[in-house]
């Protein structure tokens, strides 16, 4: 099977000041949603379950073209090791409390894998989450899609 991406701009927060920053769907749920039902029960083990999801996307400028932050080569802040950032902490500080993944890509695909929240490394699994595997050319439509929503 093949996923599914769609992106998506955040233009306001709830003060309506402008955030320009990106959303995930991913055949058609959003990220923050999938990944919330992962960590759930970790972060409830810990007795914390606020923490579990507790996500925002990342800043538009960060991740659209010409970026190639989506494609694997981090960009600034957004890098982590060797993966990079699909989502960040709600305060909005890189680093804090971020999503990583390996996004490898090929000719005909991209591919999002290896997910984990470094500050629960070896205590939280994310292995039911699994592996995305978009066909290439969609991946890039939706990207060009969420740049011109700006």
């Amino acid at each position: 099977m093949v996923d599914v991406l769609r992106l998506s701009v955040a233009q306001t927060d709830d003060a309506g000041h402008p955030t320009g920053t990106i959303d995930f769907e991913v055949n058609g749920r959003d990220l923050r949603d999938i990944v919330r039902e992962i960590e759930s029960p970790f972060a409830e083990a810990e007795g914390h379950p606020q923490l579990a999801g507790q996500y925002t996307g990342l800043p538009a400028s960060h991740l659209l073209p010409p970026s190639q932050h989506l494609f694997g080569q981090p960009t600034g802040a957004y890098g982590y090791t060797d993966k990079v950032t699909l989502l960040q902490c709600s305060c909005g500080e890189p680093g804090c409390w971020p999503l990583l993944a390996r996004v490898t890509t090929t000719a005909d695909a991209v591919v999002w894998s290896e997910f984990e929240q470094p500050h629960r490394r070896g205590r939280w699994s994310y292995e039911k989450l699994g592996t995305f595997v978009f066909d290439r050319r969609q991946y890039e439509r939706a990207i060009k899609t969420g740049s011109q929503a700006i």
